[in-house]
């Protein structure tokens, strides 16, 4: 169910960026993230993290979990096809397996391990087709964004490991409150300070960006 909410990410990020820029889209999406797990949180009567360092690390966590990379991939895909971009973030598990031996106890680099991850890339490539990777040289920028992006949630992955214990739906929703407030006044700056028009076309590929994408 999780490879397949996000899988089809990469396809409602083409459509969206076709009616808004890739930051206000973020923006919007990161929005409806956060007011989504605030909710919940109400509900579900969850507690947030509380403490000076736990406040430090999900506000890096939002940084390297959400808002560059929701940005860096999402613009990526306005000059590359979605498939491609789906191949270029298995470059994730390559850096998280090398941050893990520097940044992660019992988590060595082994041969193993480097023939797997190969293995799961060619795999990658095959489930998204050939045909994806023609032209591979083209929108290098695009393409260079988008791996970028894969790294950031490759360096998530070990704040994530290191991060002091917190109930993990508080946890979230404070995570996502931050990206909403690195993200929303840096688009508005470069928007001028003014919205860009909301129409069904431009909200609904952001809602479900934040709502399911982000937040379940």
């Amino acid at each position: 169910s999780l490879a397949m909410i996000w899988g089809t990410s990469f396809l409602v990020m083409k459509i969206g960026v076709q009616h808004i820029p890739a930051l206000p889209l973020t923006a919007i999406r990161l929005i409806a993230a956060a007011l989504a797990m605030v909710l919940a949180c109400f509900f579900l009567q969850s507690r947030y993290p509380v403490g000076t360092k736990s406040w430090i690390y999900c506000f890096a966590l939002a940084f390297f979990g959400n808002s560059l990379p929701f940005f860096l991939i999402t613009w990526g895909i306005e000059g590359i096809a979605s498939g491609r971009a789906a191949i270029l973030m298995a470059v994730m598990p390559l850096a998280t397996l090398l941050l893990a031996h520097f940044f992660s106890t019992g988590d060595r680099l082994k041969v193993q391990k480097l023939i797997g991850i190969g293995l799961g890339f060619a795999g990658v490539v095959v489930l998204v087709g050939p045909a994806a990777l023609q032209g591979v040289g083209g929108s290098l920028l695009h393409q260079l964004a988008v791996a970028s992006g894969a790294i950031c949630y490759a360096i998530s992955v070990i704040i994530v490991q290191r991060m002091p214990p917190a109930p993990l739906m508080g946890r979230a929703s404070l995570t996502l409150i931050f990206a909403a407030l690195q993200t929303v006044p840096v688009a508005l700056w470069l928007s001028g300070w003014t919205l860009p028009v909301l129409t069904f076309e431009t909200l609904w590929p952001a809602i479900y960006l934040g709502l399911l994408s982000t937040a379940l």
